[in-house]
């Protein structure tokens, strides 16, 4: 979706709602749906109230000044009853150490905590607070860096080399 949306209401259950604009109607995200605003990234405004009951808002990420991250802007209730907050890092490899990002706004924001939470592109051993003001707070982050395949190729051969040698020598005896 780009642009503006205009109906009475909008509910998004196994499909997604994605892109950025205005949707001028109250929305519901239930089982299988998914909100993910912005278009990498971008700005997604619901005009009415917005209801993550059992789906997925997935928040993608490539830097931490604005405009460099998604945001939800509700401009009434933001109610969380279940469902999961995806937060993925594309190609924001020079981000590290302590971040925080706005990623909801809305007058009135509750049940967060009822959320789970999934965090793409992200090292283990990191901690986070969400607040409820639809912000979530990294403290030591690192992002999650791949073995180079040219240098992973090299390892793995070394070791079939070495256990056909050793093959060859418990043979022999």
């Amino acid at each position: 979706m780009n642009g503006t949306l205009r109906q009475g209401s909008v509910s998004i259950t196994g499909g997604t709602l994605l892109g950025t604009g205005l949707i001028e109607a109250p929305v519901t995200i239930g089982a299988g749906g998914i909100v993910n605003p912005g278009n990498s990234p971008g700005i997604l405004e619901i005009e009415h109230d917005f209801r993550l009951d059992d789906g997925s808002l997935v928040i993608e990420i490539i830097g931490t000044d604005a405009g460099e991250f998604d945001v939800l802007r509700v401009g009434s209730k933001a109610l969380f009853t279940g469902g999961t907050l995806v937060f993925d890092f594309l190609n924001a490899t020079d981000l590290a150490g302590d971040m925080s990002f706005h990623f909801l706004e809305s007058p009135t924001i509750s049940g967060l905590n009822s959320v789970e939470l999934e965090f793409l592109g992200l090292a283990p051993g990191f901690s986070y607070s969400l607040l409820d003001n639809g912000t979530i707070s990294l403290a030591g982050v690192q992002l999650a860096s791949p073995v180079p395949l040219p240098g992973a190729l090299p390892l793995l051969f070394g070791g079939l080399g070495i256990l056909r040698l050793a093959g060859r020598r418990s043979r022999r005896r």
